[in-house]
């Protein structure tokens, strides 16, 4: 893993700086003393064993290691480091893989280029845990040599990812060191005795933990090397499996372009954290990368982003995924106003605090099937419809595949939108854990509010035209063609003046109105407008001029546009289907899914546009609807999903 990262840049020294490999720390990117190997090594080498105390004057475990690399690398592609002190003997031949543990911090070198010395580099890194517990069984202090050599142990061994540690029996405190590390972490360790030198490929062997590394009395069993590469093969997976602990965010296939990208962004630590509150990632990807302002998910993403930055609660942090790859130019006004840092740098940074933190994705499946040994992971699930309607989806989207797959894991926790969609996730993947799984419903933003004055009366119309509002989504699940034909159904009978308003993202208008021109007569277009990207409060007023919103959705897991119509006073006719007929229970403007609905909408629409209090009365209705539901009471229950999980 680490190691496609530090091959390119040649062997020079073990004490040659190589930074920001290791978390950033809260003033200035970590500094940590990984040694380069051999420009010759290959990039995607991904897998490694780690070899500690097998280099020392005894020229047969000498010769035992590099027979050990060689057949590793051979017939598995697998890397042997030599993980050792810095001072191990200058007489002794190193192999080119080498990694040098610094043991005291005063002995670093300066690197004046930074500014700054690397005696600092890990100072405010906190100690490994497992640090804590050796000193405790050993009843002894701790030791500030001891304790910088540990950090950086910690870190490598985290970073690099081995699948199994092969060290010597006899070891002095750093390299033990190592040892408690792996076993820590639960990775497998295989213990070589001492070897007359006439049995230099054989070694004396056992996976046992090792509790006391300097002074072991372990049984073993005598293994060749081509018999520890087979066992350490048979065995990847339940090691990858025993490994998942120490998964780290940074560790994927391209670690040179991610640890670029650590060095070159900034950290995310904030000065206004209070060490007494518990961090919150949240994942709002979906505003910056997707354009659809006024869709369900982009809705929810931004109130809960808002509230969660304005309460004391929580320390926050705004991620999102490949931040450095955004094109800034292109952003939102509605999203400028959030300040962000790169998802992985945060994940990176929260990780190694050492403390329990919520990782919170509203809607994206990013980093869920990372194993973040100290994040807890929430994903809020609103519909898995690409999924369950085959008929609509020949090809299901990836991300939807991805979303059912990963928030399946064990140990990934479940917010869902409406029951309709935990039934469905539930049936679906026939995972069904109640205390992994909440529902909270979604609410109304504060731009849909009527005003006072407005709320006993009907919006004046004396020459203003009726107005029918349609959303626009390039969804086939959306029905955007059968509201269009029923739209013009009414349209073509209705005796007074009219307008059909459809809006959505400005990049597809084109779409929109194409798809109009192939479905009503080209006379009848200029009853048709297409409004670019409205923003809340224009949106807002123009529910408030409407005659009604058609809303014609095959599917939806909640079904907000309904919602934030009805807040203005404004009625939607809408299918009775899914969640809908969750959310809008007792709504009268439900119709059943029909193949032709047209002529009961034309009856409706006439309906409200001759009969005054029956326009009134659906408008009052409306509004007591909408009231179910709010944004204030979403967040409540999300905070208490983050309380739940963290006690």
């Amino acid at each position: 893993m680490i190691l496609d990262a530090v091959f390119r840049l040649g062997y020079k020294s073990p004490l040659r700086l190589i930074k920001s490999i290791v978390p950033v720390s809260i003033k200035q990117p970590i500094k940590d003393q990984f040694v380069a190997f051999n420009r010759s090594k290959p990039d995607t080498l991904k897998r490694c064993v780690i070899g500690v105390g097998l280099l020392n004057s005894d020229s047969s475990e000498n010769q035992f290691f590099s027979e050990l690399d060689q057949t590793l690398s051979s017939n598995g592609d697998i890397a042997l480091i030599a993980l050792e002190p810095n001072d191990t003997a200058h007489n002794l031949q190193r192999p080119n893989k080498f990694v040098g543990i610094p043991f005291a911090t005063e002995s670093q070198p300066r690197d004046d280029s930074q500014g700054h010395s690397s005696s600092d580099a890990l100072e405010h890194i906190p100690l490994p845990p497992w640090l804590h517990r050796l000193n405790e069984k050993a009843n002894s202090d701790s030791d500030a040599s001891l304790d910088y050599a540990a950090k950086f142990i910690d870190n490598f061994m985290r970073l690099s990812h081995p699948l199994a540690v092969v060290a010597h029996n006899n070891l002095n405190a750093l390299q033990a060191l190592c040892v408690h590390a792996a076993q820590y972490y639960g990775i497998p360790i295989y213990e070589v005795a001492s070897t007359p030198p006439l049995m230099s490929v054989k070694a004396c062997l056992n996976t046992s933990s090792i509790e006391t590394p300097l002074t072991p009395e372990h049984s073993t069993a005598l293994y060749s090397v081509n018999s520890l590469t087979t066992d350490i093969l048979q065995n990847v997976d339940t090691i990858q499996a025993q490994n998942q602990r120490m998964h780290h965010p940074i560790a994927h296939d391209r670690v040179e372009h991610r640890i670029k990208k650590i060095r070159r962004l900034p950290s995310p630590v904030k000065s206004s954290f209070d060490d007494n509150r518990t961090l919150v990632i949240l994942n709002i990807s979906r505003l910056f990368y997707a354009n659809k302002p006024h869709s369900g998910i982009s809705r929810y993403t931004d109130e809960i982003a808002t509230r969660l930055l304005a309460t004391r609660s929580f320390n926050v942090i705004l991620g999102v995924e490949d931040l450095d790859k955004l094109d800034q130019s292109s952003l939102r006004n509605d999203v400028k106003k959030f300040d962000v840092d790169d998802l992985e740098s945060a994940l990176f940074y929260a990780e190694n605090t050492h403390k329990p933190y919520i990782y919170h994705s509203p809607f994206e499946p990013h980093h869920l099937d990372t194993n973040l040994r100290y994040g807890i992971k929430v994903i809020t699930i609103h519909d898995i419809l690409h999924l369950t309607m085959p008929r609509v989806y020949i090809r299901p989207p990836e991300i939807t595949q991805q979303i059912a797959l990963r928030a399946s894991n064990a140990d990934c926790n479940r917010v869902f939108v409406s029951h309709f969609s935990k039934s469905a996730f539930e049936n679906h993947t026939g995972v069904c854990e109640r205390l992994k799984s909440r529902v909270t419903y979604l609410g109304v933003s504060d731009a849909f509010q009527p005003l006072a004055s407005a709320m006993g009366k009907t919006h004046q119309r004396k020459d203003d035209p009726e107005l029918l509002i349609i959303p626009y989504q390039a969804d086939p699940r959306k029905g955007f063609k059968r509201m269009i034909e029923s739209s013009f159904h009414w349209l073509s009978q209705f005796e007074g003046d009219a307008e059909i308003l459809i809006f959505g993202p400005k990049s597809e208008r084109n779409t929109a109105m194409k798809s109009v021109k192939n479905t009503i007569p080209r006379r009848e277009i200029k009853a048709y407008t297409y409004i670019d990207s409205p923003s809340d409060e224009e949106l807002a007023q123009l529910y408030t001029c409407a005659t009604a919103q058609l809303y014609l959705s095959e599917g939806e897991g909640f079904g907000l546009p309904p919602l934030e119509a009805m807040a203005m006073g404004c009625p939607s006719i809408m299918l009775n289907n899914t969640a809908l007929n969750e959310v809008y229970n007792g709504w009268e403007l439900m119709l059943n899914n029909e193949l032709d609905v047209s002529s009961t909408i034309t009856t409706i629409l006439n309906n409200i546009t001759t009969d005054h209090s029956y326009r009134e009365k659906l408008r009052i209705e409306a509004i007591a609807l909408s009231q179910r539901y709010s944004w204030e009471r979403c967040f409540a229950e999300t905070k208490d999903v983050y309380h739940s999980l963290l006690s």
